[in-house]
């Protein structure tokens, strides 16, 4: 069983995957993990595209049973059909602007010797994840997601409720058990 989790910023996709991959006891991948160099700050410099390609089909393909995090468009044109269930997460803008504002308060006081270069991209991070919900915006939005959903070949579940993470793994293996047909 191959299910991707993918949705704005601050939608929780990550820690629903996490979740939904401990639940039945399979891998968790987390494109973010792939994505972005390490470095710290976090998130400041992103892998070459190509690496990070290569990297996510290794994990995939070694993975009988896996769980995706992050939403794979510019990962290459197959994952549109590599997966057995695809679930979108959509929670409202205010909220999630209250998630990453949270989120990036926190990353700011764990890093030691912040500067004013990591600010400035933590503030930019912030006003970039605001744009999604515009129809114009260029970028990971709204649309591309709902654009990309049209294409998938598997099973979609759409949560757009603010439940609890218990209550979306609840809602999600419900929802595996009856359409996914797990391993």
């Amino acid at each position: 069983m191959r299910i991707n989790v993918l949705g704005a910023a601050g939608s929780g996709k990550t820690t629903l995957g996490a979740a939904v991959a401990g639940a039945r006891g399979i891998v968790h991948i987390d494109s973010d993990e792939l994505l972005w160099l390490s470095s710290m700050p976090p998130f400041q410099h992103m892998a070459p595209r190509a690496d990070r390609i290569r990297a996510l089909e290794d994990q995939f393909e070694a993975q009988h049973s896996v769980v995706v995090s992050g939403f794979l468009m510019d990962w290459g044109d197959h994952w549109h059909d590599a997966f057995d269930g695809v679930v979108f997460l959509y929670v409202h803008p205010d909220e999630r602007r209250r998630r990453r504002e949270t989120r990036e308060r926190a990353r700011l006081a764990a890093w030691t010797g912040v500067d004013d270069e990591a600010l400035k991209r933590s503030a930019e991070f912030v006003e970039w994840a605001r744009s999604y919900d515009r129809p114009d915006f260029d970028d990971i939005s709204l649309a591309m997601h709902e654009q990309w959903l049209g294409t998938v070949t598997s099973p979609v579940l759409g949560l757009t409720e603010l439940e609890s993470v218990g209550q979306r793994l609840s809602l999600v293996e419900r929802w595996i058990d009856s359409e996914i047909r797990p391993d």
